[in-house]
């Protein structure tokens, strides 16, 4: 599907879609940035929950065993007896050897057996170490110090010969249980002794975490281009059917502009000539009736002047007749032909037009911009003020500006100064029509020669209009 815009259509209409896709990727960008964040905060408490739930577990099974003052079991032939207790070992009547296994030694053999099945791996380590092999390293030091400062618990992850570990330490707090093998070492009820390290391999968690992301994010870029895709095919289609309204609206103006624009001629000239008596003396009751005639389809055919500029414009089809010229004496010319105008109401135009480089431009279409500058200056002037009308040269561009002592525009009217079928609140001193047209048009003759226009109005002292076209 094609679709031939014009240049005014592609700066409605490209701002546009630029901002839907914009809005589009922001929300895909926060989509997944609240996915990611969101597993991650899974992720992270599960492992957490997991760390907790060994920990209560490994307590749970020293608790059990603490309180049956340590389990003896079958001294079989290779089992070594604890060396850090007091006989250790007892015989029965039978002559059967049993050895004492004490919550500590039962923890480290079910660590043992925890790390041969590959499942997690666990210790006990304390600040004042009975056995050397409980002794804290540097992860649990920092532990039981937090211990010592009021936290429950301490974890992170930590990346030991290429592979990610989740390491998590809780203090282990004496009981009275334990008083029968730590007392001698001073704790009380109560005291934390030392703490139970647990670690476990998450590797490959983090790994299937990595590829989980790598999808969404493949899945998130295919979404926003299907998305975007989508969004530039319906309103390409949008797009070509304003275009086609838009055409046919411009079509329809053209043409009931142009039928218009014949009768309304003949209506003015032929009252003009009644008026002027060549077909023979007026009654003067009928003059009145005719000057209204003549003055209304005036007015008319200057709205469908206007009417048939607007629709030539949006079409796409404006095109500039560019002539090499001298833009003072086009402006001088200009003047001289509305100073009739500005003599009715006694308004004096003084000019400043310095010398300027002839340059390209399309000279009825300026004669176009400086007769609506020229004559709303003289609309909105009093009688007996001035109008004042530069021309000078700056770098590399020409600039006119025409000032009037008129009643100045509201900075609210500024806004819309340019825009089409725009009424301003500033009235015409003597009851002069307008189309609201006139500045709309004027600024688009002016962007097609790829210049400027601005307008500089306080209040109660004035308005200036400036245009600025290029000497290149």
């Amino acid at each position: 599907m094609v679709a031939v815009f014009s240049s005014k259509q592609e700066k409605v209409w490209r701002p546009f879609v630029l901002h839907i896709s914009l809005v589009i990727l922001l929300f895909d960008i926060g989509l997944f940035i609240a996915l990611f964040l969101g597993n991650k905060e899974i992720y992270s408490h599960e492992t957490l929950a997991r760390a907790r739930l060994s920990f209560y577990n490994i307590v749970l099974t020293r608790r059990w065993n603490s309180n049956y003052k340590g389990v003896y079991v079958d001294k079989t032939e290779g089992m070594t007896s604890n060396p850090y207790l007091e006989n250790p070992d007892i015989e029965s009547i039978d002559g059967k050897i049993y050895t004492k296994k004490n919550p500590a030694l039962m923890t480290r053999e079910i660590s043992e057996i925890s790390v041969r099945e590959g499942i997690f791996s666990f210790r006990i380590m304390s600040a004042q170490p009975l056995n050397p092999n409980n002794i804290p390293d540097e992860f649990e030091r920092i532990g039981l110090t937090l211990f010592e400062q009021g936290k429950t618990e301490y974890y992170n992850e930590v990346e030991e010969n290429g592979k990610t570990f989740f390491r998590y330490i809780a203090p282990l707090y004496t009981e009275e249980s334990c008083l029968a093998c730590h007392g001698k070492q001073g704790y009380q009820i109560g005291s934390i002794r030392g703490g139970i390290s647990i670690t476990f391999n998450i590797t490959d968690l983090k790994r299937k975490m990595a590829r989980n992301t790598y999808v969404r994010i493949a899945m998130g870029l295919v979404t926003l281009f299907l998305l975007l895709f989508i969004i530039y095919f319906f309103v390409l289609r949008l797009m070509k059917k304003v275009v086609e309204l838009d055409g046919l609206k411009n079509k329809f103006l053209g043409m009931a502009a142009h039928d218009l624009r014949n009768p309304l001629s003949s209506i003015g000239g032929l009252s003009q000539l009644i008026l002027d008596e060549e077909l023979g003396t007026v009654p003067e009751d009928q003059k009145e009736f005719l000057k209204m005639i003549n003055e209304t389809s005036e007015e008319m055919l200057v709205i469908v002047n206007d009417l048939l500029d607007i629709s030539v414009i949006e079409s796409g089809h404006f095109d500039l007749d560019l002539r090499k010229g001298s833009l003072g004496a086009q402006v001088s010319d200009r003047i001289r032909i509305n100073q009739i105008i500005a003599d009715k109401k006694n308004i004096t135009v003084q000019l400043d037009l310095q010398d300027t480089p002839e340059i390209m431009f399309d000279h009825n279409r300026i004669n176009q911009v400086l007769d609506n500058l020229l004559g709303n200056a003289i609309k909105f002037s009093k009688s007996d003020q001035s109008i004042y009308v530069s021309l000078s040269k700056h770098n590399d561009t020409v600039t006119v500006s025409v000032r009037d002592e008129g009643p100045g525009i509201s900075e609210e009217d500024q806004k819309k100064l340019f825009g089409e079928f725009q009424k301003l609140s500033a009235q015409p001193t003597g009851n002069e029509k307008s189309t609201g047209l006139g500045l709309a048009i004027v600024k688009k003759i002016i962007e097609a020669h790829e210049g400027t226009i601005e307008v500089t109005s306080h209040l109660g002292e004035g308005t200036a209009f400036s245009f600025t076209l290029p000497v290149g």
